[in-house]
């Protein structure tokens, strides 16, 4: 995970490529909220894209229904990601209409947050830049000073990408994300959310 966010590909498609298979049949054993989504990123940075959706998929069916909530909404939101990629947002759509169910949750959780994420990124790709950005300040407020700096990054990029053809928000937004990013080097997230 950290050679691949301090953008080195190299070190991190070796490590994927010798510890893949353990990665993902460990999921539930070892640290999974990096492992797993990492190894998706890596698989998509070196054009297997289909293969991360599918060893995200298959994740995702051993877990889905267990006491694995947040991992479950971790990897749904790694997928939609995936699928947005590919223009596949309808089929995103569905996958978290499918995941959440009869779920009425309309508050994030640390167990369900990165389904918030994944509906931010979805209203963005159709266009509905209020609606993203309206969930992104929710997730800025709720990660802001909470030790979830990553997470809070993350919801920096992807409110900057919401803000449309406001560039004085785009640049309040990524300029507060760099400025965090910066002293731990993880400055790959900014390459994925291009």
């Amino acid at each position: 995970e950290l050679a691949y966010e301090t953008n080195a590909s190299g070190e991190a498609l070796a490590l994927v490529e010798n510890l893949g298979p353990l990665i993902e049949g460990a999921a539930v054993i070892v640290y999974p909220l990096a492992s797993v989504p990492t190894y998706a990123r890596v698989l998509q940075l070196t054009g297997r894209g289909d293969a991360a959706l599918d060893m995200l998929e298959r994740v995702y069916q051993r877990v889905r229904g267990s006491v694995y909530r947040r991992l479950a909404s971790v990897l749904v939101h790694d997928r939609i990601r995936l699928l947005i990629d590919q223009n596949r947002v309808a089929e995103a759509r569905a996958l978290l209409s499918q995941h959440r169910g009869e779920s009425a949750e309309t508050v994030p959780t640390v167990a369900n947050e990165f389904e918030f994420f994944a509906e931010g990124r979805l209203l963005t790709a159709e266009k509905s830049y209020a609606g993203a950005a309206a969930i992104f300040d929710a997730l800025l407020e709720r990660t802001k000073g909470s030790g979830r700096m990553r997470r809070h990054i993350l919801a920096q990029i992807l409110r900057a990408k919401s803000a449309g053809h406001d560039q004085r928000e785009v640049d309040r937004h990524l300029l507060e994300a760099l400025r965090l990013a910066q002293p731990s080097g993880f400055i790959r997230s900014f390459v994925d959310e291009g």
